[in-house]
């Protein structure tokens, strides 16, 4: 089944969510029902491996040392990887407006992923 994902923005507030559709029809959805701003992200490609059994559940703090903004969020990451890995991948990118030169890790475990 197709899958997309709908960024809707009314006044500054932003709400994401997915609907069960290609993105013409996920777009034609947005269309008739949505106010406000909205982009459609259609799903193109399917990558990776679904049998994985574990992994590093990662939370962390981007900073932007010049402005002192800062954006907090966790993810799950590849049981292979250590905390230098980690930090190296993501110096530099933007997330949520904060361009991060540096890279607090407030927590990593390891997860095991039970199958379906």
């Amino acid at each position: 089944m197709s899958k997309s994902i709908i960024k809707n923005t009314l006044g500054s507030r932003t709400f994401t969510f997915a609907v069960p559709a290609a993105g013409a029809e996920a777009l034609a959805f947005a269309n008739a029902h949505l106010d406000g701003s909205y982009v459609v992200y259609e799903v193109v490609s399917k990558v990776g491996n679904e049998t994985v059994a574990n992994c590093n559940k990662v939370a962390l703090t981007l900073k932007n040392s010049t402005t002192g903004d800062k954006y907090t969020f966790s993810f799950y990451a590849k049981s292979t990887l250590g905390e230098d890995e980690i930090r190296a991948g993501l110096i530099g990118i933007t997330v949520n407006g904060v361009k991060a030169d540096e890279i607090y890790i407030i927590g990593m475990e390891s997860v095991a992923i039970a199958g379906a």
